[in-house]
């Protein structure tokens, strides 16, 4: 892949597979990233590009059109790539959720294992934060918890509201997802549709900004889960199950 994005510098002291709740180790500063080096390089490792604009459209379009899929790409409110190239696995995404569009999450390279949480669950313990949803408390109860390793040429299709934690596999790994704004956004969950709409908005990426990404919102929502991960000695049972789930299904799918 021939284009650019930006993206994160992963901390070097960090464990990995201790909560699934917490904020990733990555460095919040943006740096401009070659994917092609990123992906060849053995320094690729120290770098991750998550919910990263893809610089070259051309290259974008012709992963889209490999699709074949119906729909002219520019009727799409935003692609987005995640791409790595760990020399270890890697808990990229806490648990969230989009409260805004539907999601159709393409693998062209690597694995990636999530574990979902239906929106009827996710909802009771979530908030709107920019245009995600963060847990605002460690959850107490079971929830219904859907596991999934996507391998190359997989393509998920998720709608808004379904809570997710992303667990990205050791190597090369490109996946980007395609979102696409339409009414049954709105009237399937209004609650987190216009919240979420409204943080998006406000805080949208502007590069004279002082917070170019619009991660105010986004951090002080992490700041609320944090206390209950630093310094801990153990997750709780919850998180705990969570975590378990993910690393027993991405082993099964090595």
């Amino acid at each position: 892949m021939n284009a650019s994005s930006m993206g994160k510098k992963k901390l070097q002291e960090c464990r990995w597979d201790e909560s699934a709740l917490c904020a990733p180790c990555f460095d919040t500063t943006h740096v401009p990233v070659r994917i092609e080096e990123m992906l060849l390089s053995e320094n690729g490792s120290d770098f991750y590009i998550g919910f990263g604009k893809i610089n070259e459209f051309e290259v974008i379009k012709r992963l889209w059109d490999d699709l074949n899929v119906p729909i002219d790409i520019e009727k799409l409110i935003i692609e987005q790539g995640f791409i790595s190239n760990f020399n270890e696995d890697v808990l990229t995404a806490p648990l969230h959720g989009n409260g805004v569009t539907s999601s159709m999450a393409v693998q062209y390279v690597g694995k990636k294992t999530w574990v979902f949480v239906p929106p009827k669950h996710f909802q009771k313990d979530g908030a709107p934060s920019s245009v995600a949803v963060y847990l605002t408390k460690a959850p107490q109860e079971p929830y219904e918890l859907f596991p999934y390793t996507s391998q190359p040429g997989d393509v998920l299709f998720f709608a808004e509201g379904w809570g997710h934690a992303v667990h990205t596999h050791a190597g090369p790994n490109v996946l980007i997802n395609y979102r696409l704004l339409e009414a049954g956004n709105i009237f399937r969950q209004p609650q987190l549709f216009f919240p979420s709409l409204f943080y998006a908005l406000y805080y949208r990426p502007n590069a004279r900004s002082r917070d170019p990404y619009g991660m105010k919102v986004t951090k002080e929502a992490f700041s609320k889960i944090n206390p209950l991960c630093d310094g801990k000695t153990e997750n709780s049972p919850w998180d705990q199950t969570l975590m378990e789930i993910a690393r027993k299904h991405a082993a099964a799918n090595k």
